[in-house]
């Protein structure tokens, strides 16, 4: 009888070892598929906000350049003065720490400009 009673016991603990392991390692796998959804989760939420910045910072760049062809447009300026600013603006980039310049393909046409106003220029001195 006190055989059987410890044999019974013995099958019990062991069934109950059992079922606490089965219930552990299922509890470590729920956990770590928690672990892995959050973490997708804040990496797609991340994604989604670096994009959203991007896309803001390139609405107010576009925005940008669509202002300041509005306002060159309604200014209508002459090939003299656009000359004479890309000019200024050259000289503004001489006056870094470069040690090279890169002059536009179009600065002969900036060049032919300039020296048009200069005709025109030395034509007025003459008339006045």
């Amino acid at each position: 009888m006190r055989a059987e009673r410890e044999r019974r016991e013995a099958v019990l603990r062991a069934e109950g070892e059992k079922r606490a392991a089965i219930l552990k390692a299922e509890g470590e796998r729920e956990a770590a598929i928690q672990i892995a959804e959050g973490a997708r989760q804040a990496a797609v939420l991340k994604a989604q906000g670096e994009a959203e910045a991007i896309l803001a910072v390139e609405r107010a760049k576009a925005e940008a350049i669509t202002m300041v062809f509005n306002a060159i447009k309604a200014a209508a300026p002459t090939k003299e003065v656009v000359a004479i600013r890309s000019l200024e603006a050259m000289e503004r980039v001489a006056d870094g720490k470069a040690t090279k310049i890169v002059v536009p393909a179009d600065a002969a046409g900036i060049f032919g400009a300039l020296s048009g106003l200069k005709e025109v220029l030395e034509g007025q001195k003459a008339e006045g």
